[in-house]
């Protein structure tokens, strides 16, 4: 979730608080694809819901939050990212598979890692060419 300016309002977060949004909800009744949230992951993001077919889930987040970044760097803005990595069920990433639990786990680690390198230098870049704003809190 993403948001340029913090409004103070109470309520549900999507609808009050937070004006650009990419989550997953967790399973839907009805919904089988909403179970996904890596391979081939059913999201919902600024009102619309759906499966983002050959992505891998932490990958959508990632450029979700990278465009909000660029689109808005000449803002103060507030990221709150609740990633969905390291989360069972445990898979392989992008950059690497493993076939025990273990393995799984350190793939989703490390690649988590990797997601977090690449919006920090983003950041750090927009904050050191813009000098219009601080540098956003994770």
């Amino acid at each position: 979730m993403a948001n340029r300016r913090y409004s103070g309002r109470t309520g549900c977060p999507y609808q009050k608080r937070i004006r650009s949004y990419c989550i997953w909800t967790g399973y839907e009744t009805g919904i089988p694809a909403s179970a996904e949230r890596y391979q081939d992951p059913y999201l919902y993001s600024n009102g619309e819901s759906k499966t983002y077919k050959g992505k891998f889930g932490p990958d959508v987040f990632r450029d979700f939050i990278i465009d909000f970044i660029l689109e808005n760097e000449e803002e103060p803005l507030f990221i709150y990212y609740p990633m969905v990595l390291t989360h069972t069920p445990l898979v392989g990433t992008a950059d690497e598979s493993a076939d025990e639990n273990l393995g799984k786990h350190t793939a989703m680690v490390r690649y988590a890692d990797k997601i977090i390198g690449e919006i920090m230098v983003l950041e750090r870049e927009t904050v050191d060419r813009k000098r219009c704003r601080e540098p956003i809190l994770f």
